[in-house]
């Protein structure tokens, strides 16, 4: 399903998106808000659910408190309380992030949000490792997919997981590897990720079967 086949509510949160963005851009100059938009298809293309529209509303406004004017108030009176905590879940909070340093900001966040907002989390992710392609800086490129790999690894070993997490995971690890070949070092340590996302599955299956 696409983007502008779900309800009018999605649709007007996707208007407001934009009119939020209106005038930034990303790095390879290309308007901000394909990538809210392409945030939100991820969010449909993994929950392959018709009742995933607060979900949708909430990947595309997911940066509209972080870097627009956007108001919580504003987001809950239009788009409900639901969409309006998880938008607030997800965006940074930059006295933190400069307090502890960025990766262990997030380690700590995601390894702490609710379920729904670590969803959009790694849709968002995902979306990010997969527009490297347009960046030549090298040394982003590869600061950004260990900061992943650290994330990944982290909320592993220290949350609990639904198989959707571990599917989003599963397939920014995939992309991470696209990137780093000629670095044998770098693919292994990245590569063994893909271990660990498949013993942390096989051991949630041993512990429902259980029960």
């Amino acid at each position: 399903m696409k983007l502008d086949q779900l309800s009018n509510k999605v649709k007007i949160a996707k208007e407001f998106a934009t009119i939020k963005h209106q005038g930034q851009t990303r790095k390879d100059n290309t308007p901000y808000i394909y990538h809210p938009i392409r945030v939100a298809q991820n969010v449909i293309n993994y929950v392959k659910n018709h009742n995933c529209e607060n979900l949708v509303i909430s990947a595309l406004l997911h940066d509209t408190l972080e870097d627009t004017n956007t108001t919580y108030e504003e987001i809950n009176s239009l788009f409900g309380v639901e969409v309006a905590s998880i938008v607030q879940e997800v965006t940074n909070d930059d006295n933190l992030k400069h307090k502890y340093g960025k990766e262990k900001y997030l380690i700590m966040k995601l390894n702490n949000i609710s379920n729904d907002a670590l969803i959009v989390k790694l849709c968002d992710r995902l979306d990010n490792i997969i527009d490297l392609k347009n960046s030549n800086d090298l040394k982003f490129i590869e600061k950004y997919l260990m900061e992943t790999s650290g994330i990944i690894d982290s909320l592993l070993n220290n949350r609990e997981l639904l198989d959707i997490h571990l599917l989003i995971m599963k397939d920014i690890v995939l992309e991470s590897l696209t990137y780093c070949k000629e670095k044998m070092n770098f693919y292994i340590n990245i590569s063994n990720l893909l271990t660990k996302i498949e013993i942390y599955k096989m051991n949630k299956t041993y512990t429902l079967e259980k029960k």
